[in-house]
């Protein structure tokens, strides 16, 4: 049975089966709570009030004062759940991407410095005495508010035309909106205090969407929504072959992305009650594909060898050259990139991370089809793609699905056979956090060889009978019944495909760690990114080899990167540059041209010791 856990003050409801924990089933909110010990106990940072509480154990005696014990503090990492449903306030302290945190970033502090500005201004109007253009009234008024002079102010052709009608329809007293020393915008009225932004995420799978005041850096609203881009194919190879045999087919993905990416504007400004009008720049991150293929440019010469992308620094342009609708003359900026298959949502999580200039030696990985693998710190970076394959989206698995409602994501193997699904639906197929998860449960149990054969019910008699009832074999291929109700199981198959994906991830990483060269040991963090690698089990990731062998308080979870350095870039200039200089750091290494990869890739295919914790 699962029990529910309700996060305050988003009022979001998570549920999962007993013996998880209130951090556990914060992930699959995607609540953000701080975790730097790995979620061990030991740091004491994801203290949340809950409701009701439990008795402390132990770590939570020696963390958290008596006081706050009182109160009902518990460590998030700690609390599980037993027989009831809880709720859990979470404080601003131990949030993981709190409003502070959208300045400051993930490890370093950071200045709202955008290129946009707003001035509220009372004109004169014109007189017999005084007849100047109504540009060079605006230019003069604009010039003594904002400091520039007024030779250095610009304006479109566009805004020209309706300069005009404005300033009559505002009495004269309007706001004036600068991009830097172009004025892009002017609105009746005092509206200075509406500026925002949105930050996007262009993922292969999902597109994510911030809507940001740029002013404060408060977040107002997100949303998200799947790529129908999908339609056309799962990967990204499919959608650039696309654009090469179907004559619109540019086009057709483009507007397809654009689409969703309306639809995400209209659903955070109702949530937040702010006009489209008001949002003048956009900052928009996604893999070296994906970015490609909404700019329309040709990038069929991603999809074979020496896979070069059309560009490589970040591009500027009008939102309103793509159909976004928002202030006419806001402005679109998309992430610089570092190759062909390391883009610019790397280049985000690298800054979201801070990877590139802290001592700390970390690896990061953002597990996926294509697996973004970042290792370094301000001494160097290196960094490279795995073709994963869609085994972890859940593609090409006998009963695999995305992470949807109703989708096996938690299993648990004891004297008998625990599932959990997202949103508590009833069981429809296995997600890839699910497929991980099962073979781990099974390798543990013994039920899987290190070579990754299902073993059969002969071959384990200690096993409790409903555990091995499970095991069936029909025309040869032998499977594990997940859930016996709707038929689903886990197939010979899918452990392969799971074996194959994993073990290019792992030789990659292999390869990465030899070009330092460093021992595990050495290695201050493995940080796991993405919307995978925020719900999957490290201890799970361990067994299966998917992860170098590290204590687990080693690994931390830093949740979607890309979005947040996405932010970033939105809320700060100096950032923008910097991201500029990330892909000149960057030493990019095509694994397939590494004598030493296949050797690897064939290594890694099987499973490290099923006894390993």
């Amino acid at each position: 049975m699962d029990f529910k856990v309700l996060f305050q003050p988003e009022g979001i409801e998570s549920s999962g089966l007993p013996g998880l924990t209130v951090m556990e089933l914060a992930r699959r909110a995607n609540i953000g709570i701080t975790a730097f010990c790995g979620g061990r106990g030991t740091c004491g940072k994801c203290q949340v009030k809950v409701e009701p509480a439990p008795a402390a154990n132990e770590l939570e005696k020696k963390q958290i004062t008596p006081e706050r014990l009182k109160e009902g503090y518990r460590l998030a990492c700690q609390t599980k759940i037993t027989d009831c449903n809880l709720t859990v306030f979470i404080p601003p302290e131990s949030r993981f991407f709190n409003l502070k945190i959208l300045v400051s970033g993930l490890t370093r502090d950071i200045k709202i410095h955008t290129s946009i500005r707003k001035y509220y201004l009372q004109l004169e109007p014109p007189t017999i005495e005084d007849q100047r253009p109504d540009w060079e009234r605006m230019k003069s008024a604009v010039a003594t508010a904002s400091g520039f002079k007024e030779d250095e102010l610009t304006i479109s052709i566009y805004l020209l035309r309706r300069l005009p009608t404005v300033l009559r329809t505002g009495d004269f007293k309007i706001t004036a909106v600068l991009e830097g020393k172009r004025l892009i915008s002017i609105e009746p009225g005092d509206t200075a205090g509406q500026s925002f932004g949105l930050a996007f995420d262009l993922g292969t799978t999902t597109i994510v969407g911030s809507l940001l005041d740029i002013s404060t850096a408060r977040e107002r609203a997100v949303a998200s929504r799947l790529n129908p881009q999908s339609a056309y194919g799962a990967d990204v190879i499919s959608r650039i072959n696309h654009t090469i045999t179907e004559k619109n087919g540019s086009e057709t993905l483009q507007q397809a992305v654009v689409g969703t990416f309306n639809e995400i504007i209209t659903e955070v400004c109702q949530k937040s009650e702010v006009s489209p009008e008001n949002i003048y720049e956009i900052m928009l991150v996604g893999n070296t594909a994906m970015e490609h293929l909404f700019l329309r440019l040709p990038a069929a010469a991603l999809a074979t060898s020496p896979y070069v992308g059309v560009y490589q620094g970040s591009i500027s342009l009008p939102a309103k050259k793509l159909g976004l609708a928002v202030n006419h003359d806001a402005i679109l900026r998309v992430g610089p990139l570092i190759s062909g298959f390391v883009g610019g949502d790397t280049v985000a999580g690298i800054l979201a991370t801070n990877q590139h200039n802290e001592r700390a030696l970390r690896l990061f990985v953002d597990i996926g089809t294509n697996g973004e693998i970042v290792i370094g710190n301000r001494e160097g970076i290196w960094c490279t793609s795995a073709a994963a394959g869609p085994a972890f989206e859940g593609a090409n698995i006998h009963f695999g699905m995305r992470a949807e409602p109703g989708a096996i994501d938690k299993i648990k193997i004891t004297d008998r056979v625990l599932c959990g699904t997202i949103a508590e639906k009833p069981p429809r197929g296995i997600c890839g956090t699910g497929l991980v998860e099962a073979v781990s449960e099974l390798l543990r149990c013994g039920i899987i060889g290190a070579d990754g054969r299902l073993k059969s019910k002969e071959d384990l008699p200690g096993l409790p009978k409903e555990i091995r009832e499970r095991l069936e074999e029909e025309k040869g291929e032998r499977r594990f019944v997940l859930a016996p109700e709707t038929g689903i199981a886990l197939f010979q198959k899918d452990i392969r495909q799971l074996q194959l994906a994993k073990a290019a991830i792992a030789a990659g990483i292999q390869i990465l760690l030899a070009k330092i060269p460093i021992s595990l040991a050495e290695l201050d963090e493995i940080l796991l990114a993405g919307a995978f690698g925020s719900y999957i089990d490290p201890e799970a990731a361990l067994r299966l080899g998917l992860l170098p062998l590290v204590p687990l308080e080693k690994i931390r979870f830093v949740g979607n990167t890309a979005l947040t350095g996405s932010k970033m870039m939105l809320l700060s200039q100096d950032i923008k540059d910097e991201a500029e200089n990330i892909p000149l750091i960057c030493r990019y290494v095509e694994l397939f041209h590494e004598k030493e990869f296949m050797d690897l890739f064939v290594d890694n295919l099987s499973f490290p010791s099923p006894n390993l914790p």
